[in-house]
């Protein structure tokens, strides 16, 4: 096996992760600084880093470097419509990975593919902290939230774990297990969502005042029920269950 081969693979995954981060910031609102930041980055990773690549350390120094630059951008807007962003990312990084029929190509692959795995658990990680961010509006949208994390924890860890090892699997399933436990504790105080129906179409306000006593919830009902039509609500709808 060539040595150069592997560095020659590794450059190439190195390339395509700099471009998956480059997708996810187009996706973001980032500031003129992030956006600046991202670009400089890419650029050193795909210009300078993974042509020069002649050594593994080399290729744990492009990991660090695109692994930061996911964390810096998570901020970048609601935890809510960075979520998204960041499974993408992950799946995206996975598919980076250098798949060849011949078994000698794919040992070859190896340090490629340990990179892209890496900078998977990186954005799984970076999308289960903006989950444990979230402020969730009800129960069942923290409850679909600890389904999201359950869900790429089931499908990435075996593979991560082949690709890079049992260090990084270690860190990606701590910051799994904190944020499933802060978002179960979360949910345990969210009012649940619940169908309502009414005898006749009516005003949101209406509505509102009938169900906790307070018309300014209007707005609360018709964004949830995604309503044009405030003054003729549907007959039955969706609301965050009131106090008992």
């Amino acid at each position: 096996m060539a040595l150069d081969d592997r560095y020659a693979l590794a450059a190439i995954a190195a390339q395509s992760l700099a471009a998956v981060l480059q997708a996810a910031a187009a996706r973001l609102p980032l500031t003129a600084a992030q956006s600046q930041s991202v670009k400089r980055t890419v650029f050193a990773v795909s210009a300078v880093m993974a042509p020069a690549i002649t050594a593994a350390t080399d290729v744990a120094a492009i990991g660090t470097v695109l692994a930061t630059a996911a964390a810096t951008i998570r901020g970048a807007a609601a935890a809510t419509d960075v979520a998204p962003v960041l499974y993408n990312a992950a799946t995206a990084s996975f598919q980076a990975t250098p798949t060849f029929s011949s078994p000698a190509r794919t040992q070859q692959a190896a340090l490629a593919r340990m990179l892209a795995e890496c900078l998977e658990a990186a954005w799984l990680g970076q999308a289960f902290v903006s989950e444990a961010q979230t402020d969730f509006g009800d129960r069942q949208a923290a409850i679909a939230a600890r389904a999201r994390i359950a869900g790429a924890m089931d499908t990435s860890l075996d593979r991560i774990a082949a690709a890079t090892g049992q260090a990084v699997v270690d860190v990606l399933g701590s910051v799994a297990r904190t944020a499933t436990t802060h978002i179960a504790t979360v949910a345990a105080d969210l009012k649940p969502i619940v169908s309502v129906q009414t005898a006749k179409s009516s005003p949101s306000t209406a509505i509102a005042f009938a169900l906790y006593g307070d018309p300014s919830r209007a707005t609360e009902l018709v964004a949830r029920n995604k309503v044009a039509t405030p003054l003729f609500m549907p007959r039955n709808i969706d609301a965050l269950a009131p106090e008992s």
